[in-house]
């Protein structure tokens, strides 16, 4: 797993070692750096309207990670991820093939 982290370690110590990934390094860590990496279904957090009376739809969401932090404890042998995510777009997968959400943002 560390092998395929494309990016110096942004600390490290005896303790542990750390990074910072971003944009085409994140698509690197799950595989296939020519892709950019998509999680769904995520919560939708927008504005929606809707008339008295009706309930409110529920949104299929998709989110792109903005930056993951990972870190590895050596003693421990224990990984943490930690993720930050931004809406990419809405609408179910087309196929089961599909890795794009239908509507982009």
């Amino acid at each position: 797993l560390f092998e395929s982290i494309d990016a110096p370690p942004v600390s490290d110590t005896s303790r542990m070692i750390k990074w910072n990934l971003q944009g085409s390094k994140i698509s690197s860590l799950f595989g296939d750096a020519d892709e950019e990496v998509f999680v769904h279904p995520v919560k939708f957090t927008g504005k929606l309207l809707v008339m008295r009376g009706c309930r409110a739809p529920k949104i299929y969401s998709w989110a792109r990670f903005e930056s993951v932090e990972v870190k590895f404890e050596k003693k421990s042998g224990l990984t943490t991820f930690k993720y930050r995510t931004k809406l990419a777009g809405t609408g179910p997968p087309l196929s089961k093939e599909e890795k794009r959400p239908p509507s982009m943002y």
